[in-house]
């Protein structure tokens, strides 16, 4: 009975021992380290394939193998001695199909692709599609990151900076090398406490960071954003005059890269070639006013010789500041006069010259750059000329005894004045009484003739 029930339990022994030879390998259950599984479905030329084999080679050693199953899917495990971050290429039934790397203890998520094989035996390797890449890390956030031994990013990276002021993204695609030509191992992002001296005048606006490895390149360029608080701008300094710039150490300055600034969300974006010291600079710029002369109008174009002629030009100051400016009239290529003008900002203002010319012809105007012109016509004779005529005549009455003397004169064709004395027998000499009509008539009509040409000039 005894015998029995010890021949029972080395039976039980045996076949629990078979079942763990099994299931786990040999070289599963003794090596070091939980190792590093892989899992995905199959495609060839596009198809999911239903039979064949995946099979997996580490460089510098170490390999795995599974059967595709009818559902199109695999599974492995590589485990063993192998160094963290050593590269595994992958293989379907033979065909190269994809690249990846060893890390211990990870489960990754890995689909295969590869052409279908033609009567020609060419064959066609298509990139996998992978949640997880090959040995470069970026350390942001605690996340890693990984690029192709050639060093291609396999997947799109976006991390952002620990205090949520910057973020940086790289394309799926895109080479990334050190300074000497290999791909990168590591990328990190650091504040720069004492960041190189911005230009004179300027300003870093909130941190500058320092990104290493100096000197990495980027085939195409990435995308940098900057986050910034608007009491961290300077007065003076407006917002659309700020730009991510980089200090380049060769020349010992900094360099202005072309930029987007989003006001509403107070963003900065800029696409990058390489490593090195990035920040936000700004320069404090002085406003001053910015002047212009428009709208000449000359009134009249046409005057008579020693009329007025008015000219007017507008004056606006379209700067962000008051200012003054002083306008110069030209005529016929001399400076005639000049006014000074202040306007404050976003302000306009007309400025008027008056000018008289005696002598007949036409006169070119410039003010600023605007041209105009007006003539001037020569008075004719007739205009020049008064003709002031004094007429007496006298009528004697019935009796003769009372004459009435009358006395015109008249302006040109115009009647002035007219007076009428009557002279009794007993009355004043007739000499003395004509005399002061004459006198006064000539005083009136030079009055008049004064006026008139003040009003005419």
């Amino acid at each position: 009975m005894i015998k029995s029930r010890l021949k029972s339990l080395k039976f039980a022994a045996f076949s629990l021992l078979f079942l763990l030879l099994v299931l786990f390998p040999a070289s599963s259950v003794f090596a070091i380290g939980t190792g590093h599984a892989f899992y995905g479905t199959v495609t060839v030329g596009g198809v999911i394939a239903n039979t064949g084999t995946v099979s997996a080679q580490v460089e510098g050693g170490g390999s795995a193998s599974s059967s595709i199953s009818p559902d199109g899917s695999y599974a492995l495990l590589l485990q063993g001695t192998i160094d963290d971050g050593a590269a595994i290429n992958f293989y379907v039934n033979g065909q190269s199909a994809g690249q990846s790397a060893y890390h211990d203890g990870w489960t990754t998520n890995l689909n295969l692709s590869v052409a279908a094989t033609t009567t020609t035996s060419t064959t066609t390797t298509t990139t996998p599609t992978t949640t997880t890449t090959s040995a470069t890390t970026i350390e942001v956030n605690g996340n890693a990151f990984y690029i192709s031994s050639s060093g291609e990013i396999l997947e799109e990276i976006e991390a952002t900076s620990d205090n949520g002021n910057f973020t940086i993204t790289i394309p799926e695609g895109t080479f990334a090398l050190d300074n000497d030509g290999n791909p990168l191992d590591y990328l990190t992002i650091e504040e720069d406490e004492d960041p190189p001296t911005p230009p004179e005048d300027a300003y870093i606006i909130g941190l500058a960071y320092k990104f290493l490895p100096a000197g990495a390149t980027f085939d195409p360029e990435i995308t940098f954003e900057f986050s910034y608080d608007d009491s961290d701008i300077p007065e003076g300094v407006d917002e659309e005059d700020m730009v991510i710039a980089y200090y380049d150490e060769d020349t010992d300055e900094w360099v202005e890269l072309d930029c987007e600034v989003d006001r509403v969300h107070n963003t900065i974006t800029a696409h990058v070639s390489h490593f090195t010291t990035f920040a936000i600079v700004a320069s404090a710029t002085t406003s001053s006013p910015n002047f212009s002369v428009s709208n000449l109008n000359i009134i009249p174009t046409e005057v008579q010789a020693g009329g007025t002629v008015g000219i007017t030009v507008t004056v606006s100051n379209t700067g962000n500041n008051a200012g003054s400016y002083v306008v110069v009239l030209n005529v016929n290529g001399v400076k005639e006069a000049e006014q000074s003008v202040t306007l404050a900002a976003d302000a306009s203002q007309n400025v008027t010259f008056y000018i008289i010319r005696q002598a007949a012809g036409t006169y070119n105007v410039n003010i600023d750059g605007l041209n105009g012109s007006f003539t001037v016509i020569a008075l004719s004779a007739t205009e020049t000329t008064t003709i002031i005529k004094t007429e007496i005549s006298t009528a004697t009455i019935e009796n003769q005894s009372t004459a009435t003397i009358i006395s015109t004169l008249t302006l040109g064709e115009t009647t002035i004045l007219t007076s009428l004395v009557d002279k009794g027998t007993d009355g004043l000499p007739d000499g003395l009484i004509i005399s002061c009509i004459i006198g006064g008539a000539i005083i009136v009509a030079g009055l008049i003739v004064y006026f008139a040409a003040r009003r005419r000039y």
